[in-house]
């Protein structure tokens, strides 16, 4: 298993979203199949709003790393949205 925390940018198909965004994740390994998710925090309630409206996002890691996530679950107050990443994990 391998983990991830740190800030992380977020994209959607018109350009990268405003704000600051921590990236909570960890990946595992089933068989042969990688797989990964966690929780993107922020301290702007808006922010998540608009990251669960979008339903399905691009995560950028430091570096350039990139991977997609898909918006799992969202409860108003929590600080952060749930995603399950699709595709191979980016750290």
């Amino acid at each position: 298993m391998t983990n991830f925390r740190g800030p992380v940018s977020v994209t959607s198909p018109s350009g990268r979203l405003p704000g600051e965004f921590i990236g909570d994740f960890e990946s595992s390994t089933e068989g042969s199949r990688r797989s990964w998710g966690g929780h993107i925090e922020s301290d702007d309630e808006a922010q998540l709003d608009a990251l669960y409206e979008l339903g399905t996002l691009g995560v950028e890691l430091t570096g350039g790393r990139t991977g997609e996530a898909i918006v799992t679950h969202y409860e108003v107050g929590a600080g952060a949205v749930e995603v399950v990443g699709s595709g191979p994990p980016p750290f």
